[in-house]
């Protein structure tokens, strides 16, 4: 076999994550025998101060000798390296440059996760529920095992993991997923930095199943506002109330509306980037919505700053309780999550007959398959409407009295009959 000659080494700016400090780190980017890999190497700088040209970090940025001198040795040792195998007619694979280069990999899933983890957190790349999200999945798995290597997730252990969560802990088929989906993400990690070859979900199917997705009916949100209009300011409780049912008209996640601030809302317009999707909404706040945002100092004539931020609101988890307490109190008997608030929009928006289209963009969703979940029509209204078919299609069985009949859909009241 003959040597490959274009292995390359380059040095370049991490772009797809940036740290706290809108610092990203500087890979080695290498290409050899073939194969892509990306190296860390543990220095980090702004983009602004990054030289893509001559791969270097600018000389206006603080410590940025030192920094280039870490770097630029590194560059110099994979050079050195790629040249001295092309010189002697060797074929150098990427396993060679890694142990040459003094690499190492990490032979420990946990380890790895860990890190990954603890790298998300410091980019505020993820949304804070799910960094949580992931620290409860690798906790689980640590109880199930506290050390695995790569080596052991094989489609055995996944299967054996599987019947460990439905049989001792008595996980429903949703709650499994979750769980394989983020062992499945890990490994998809580890996979594109190199760190494995084998693929252990290319046997293993990941299985889903429909639930009910909890709404309230609009006389349930009326009783939940005047359980709220009867608590004191001061009471805990009103604020959770106040977001969430805020929320029920507006369609907004729990995160887009801790982060809401007063500037985002113009003229009875609220226009904000989506803290999980990156996407921009825009939308014309209903009269209900605007009602739920009037802080305590607006109260006592003082205007809020535009920096201010609309609802304090603690933890997702507090949040959540206060919300079942009030549920219960409000006569409401189900169960509950901030999330509800979101089903309800869009569950009450489809159907007060808004375009399907219309509620997709205003949830900020990328395919109306995602808006399909939110399509589940109360009974009273289909009720409703089936009986008003039912009263059109005897109208019509009528050809004697010469009646030309016209159903048209009009609003939440049903079917129109118009007679001519």
């Amino acid at each position: 076999m003959k040597p490959i000659s274009n292995n390359t080494a380059h040095l370049t700016l991490r772009k797809d994550a940036m740290r706290k400090d809108s610092t990203r780190v500087i890979l080695l980017r290498l290409k050899i025998a073939g194969r892509k890999k990306d190296i860390s190497l543990a220095e980090y700088c702004p983009q602004l101060f990054w030289d893509a040209a001559k791969e270097q970090v600018k000389r206006s940025y603080p410590d940025s000798d030192k920094i280039n001198q870490v770097i630029g040795n590194k560059k110099l040792l994979a050079d050195t390296i790629i040249l001295r195998f092309k010189n002697s007619n060797q074929l150098l694979t990427l396993g060679d440059f890694e142990h040459e280069f003094g690499y190492e990999k990490t032979a420990s899933f946990i380890d790895f996760v860990e890190n990954e983890i603890k790298e998300e957190k410091l980019i505020r790349n993820k949304s804070e529920g799910t960094i949580i999200g992931y620290g409860k999945d690798l906790s689980k798995l640590k109880r199930y095992k506290p050390s695995i290597l790569f080596s052991d997730i094989t489609l055995r252990f996944l299967d054996d993991y599987e019947k460990y969560m439905r049989n001792d802990l008595g996980n429903m088929v949703n709650t499994i997923h979750r769980s394989l989906k983020f062992i499945r993400t890990f490994i998809n990690r580890a996979r594109k930095q190199g760190l494995i070859d084998k693929y252990p979900f290319s046997l293993k199917r990941l299985k889903t199943e429909n639930t009910q997705r909890e709404y309230l009916l609009e006389k349930e949100i009326d009783n939940l506002t005047t359980y709220y209009y009867n608590l004191r300011d001061q009471d805990e409780p009103k604020k959770t109330l106040r977001a969430f049912l805020f929320c029920c008209y507006t369609g907004i996640r729990f995160t887009d509306a801790k982060l809401l601030r007063y500037k985002d809302i113009d003229n009875g317009f609220l226009s904000i980037r989506m803290h999980k999707t990156k996407e921009v909404i825009t939308m014309k706040l209903p009269d209900k919505a605007k009602a739920f945002l009037q802080p305590d100092s607006a109260l006592q004539g003082i205007a809020p700053h535009p920096e201010q931020t609309v609802f304090k609101m603690p933890c997702n988890q507090v949040v959540n309780r206060n919300l079942k307490r009030s549920c219960i109190k409000a006569g409401i008997n189900k169960k509950m999550t901030f999330h509800c608030s979101r089903h309800t929009f869009g569950t009450l928006a489809l159907t007060l007959n808004v375009p399907f289209e219309t509620v997709s963009k205003l949830l900020g969703h990328k395919d109306l398959k995602q808006t399909s979940i939110y399509a589940r029509i109360i009974d009273t209204k289909v009720n409703r409407d089936a009986d008003m078919f039912n009263i059109a299609l005897n109208i019509v069985k009528e050809p004697l009295k010469m009646v030309s009949t016209t159903i048209c859909q009009s609003n939440a009241n049903g079917f129109q009959i118009k007679r001519c």
